[in-house]
């Protein structure tokens, strides 16, 4: 989250990266992992990879985003590498954009990847200050140096349809701070400062002497910002309901709600979950972590995200399974489409193609 410290990953390179993409060879027994109302059905769910090599200009190390494009271009950010990897749509490496370094179309650290009007990709990297665009051929176009005061290990913000950059900033307001919507116009320098929902209580966290921990399996507000939408969309991670604030309103609008029943914590999980607490807890100098502030059930709703038209997707994670939510521009529940677990969260209008049969 935006404010918080980045995790550790290792840097390990990458041969392949598993994703869910669309394909034009349907799978035989998609029906079977779809759940829909009237008469909607899958026309081709396909689980490939984004292929690199070991070594070289394909491979990858450190992911910090991933966009598609109209035509199916993928494009990730690569950390270690100082680089944006392109593959096409069958997962076949097409070219590497930008390099480490300070100049025109270079990065001190790339850590997210929009894709905007005319299909320029927008390369966001918060170390160096500043936004580096590249056109639809993967060409250097244009940089933009944008005041930047908090970060995540992955930008968590976007592109709307006028190239204006959306993200989230903490505000000093007196003495505190505040977590506002910023909105940039990167051509004229204009910033306007949006008002961000606050729809569920920030998830809960042990403070210590010398350091700080999450509470274990606790859901917490869930924030995502809809760029295309024009506005943001705010949920509770312990349900599968959302809710849909214009950009500049307190408001809700619209929202979407689904059924899902939460996985219990189990015992052992507690358990292991207790002695990690404990250890952190000495090596932070205390105090004893309250144990009862981890919850019996675990959060379920994972993420959320829009396809090419205009459809809402939720990403829930309960006792029926990682499944992914489909709604209609209404706000209608769709379809439940099952699907693996992966790491790493890709633009859904790539996981399935919903239409009439």
């Amino acid at each position: 989250m935006l404010g918080q410290p980045p995790r550790r990953f290792t840097t390990r390179r990458l041969s392949a990266v598993a994703l869910f993409v669309l394909a034009a060879t349907a799978c035989d027994d998609a029906t079977q992992d779809l759940e829909a109302k009237g008469p909607v059905g899958v026309t081709a769910v396909v689980v490939d990879t984004i292929r690199g090599e070991e070594d070289g200009p394909s491979s990858l190390s450190q992911i910090r985003g991933i966009a598609v494009d109209a035509g199916g271009r993928v494009y990730v950010a690569d950390g270690v590498e100082k680089s944006v990897k392109v593959f096409a749509a069958d997962g076949s490496f097409l070219r590497a954009m930008g390099r480490q370094g300070q100049g025109p179309g270079e990065f001190n650290t790339p850590q997210g990847v929009a894709i905007g009007p005319e299909e320029r990709a927008y390369v966001y990297d918060p170390q160096a200050r500043r936004v580096v665009v590249f056109d639809s051929t993967g060409a250097f176009d244009d940089m933009s140096n944008i005041p930047i005061f908090s970060y995540g290990y992955r930008w968590e913000g976007g592109i709307d349809t006028e190239g204006r950059l959306l993200d989230q900033q903490l505000r000093r307001v007196d003495t505190s701070r505040v977590m506002n919507v910023r909105r940039v116009d990167l051509g004229s320098g204009v910033i306007d400062t949006l008002p961000q929902p606050n729809c569920a209580p920030l998830a809960p966290y042990y403070a210590f002497e010398r350091g700080s921990a999450s509470v274990p399996f606790s859901a917490g507000e869930y924030i995502w910002i809809d760029a295309e939408g024009g506005g943001t969309w705010c949920a509770d991670r312990a349900t599968a309901n959302a809710y849909f604030f214009p950009f500049g309103d307190t408001l809700a609008r619209d929202s979407v709600k689904s059924l899902a029943n939460p996985m219990p914590v189990t015992g052992e999980e507690r358990a292991v979950e207790v002695a990690r607490l404990d250890s952190f807890a000495l090596r932070a100098g205390g105090p004893s972590p309250d144990f009862d502030q981890i919850p019996d059930v675990k959060p379920v709703l994972t993420s959320l995200d829009r396809d090419e038209r205009g459809r809402l997707w939720m990403t829930v994670r309960d006792s029926a399974g990682d499944a992914m939510h489909v709604f209609d521009t209404n706000g209608e529940w769709m379809a439940r489409v099952a699907r693996r677990s992966h790491r790493w969260r890709v633009p859904t209008a790539w996981c399935v193609t919903i239409g009439s049969t």
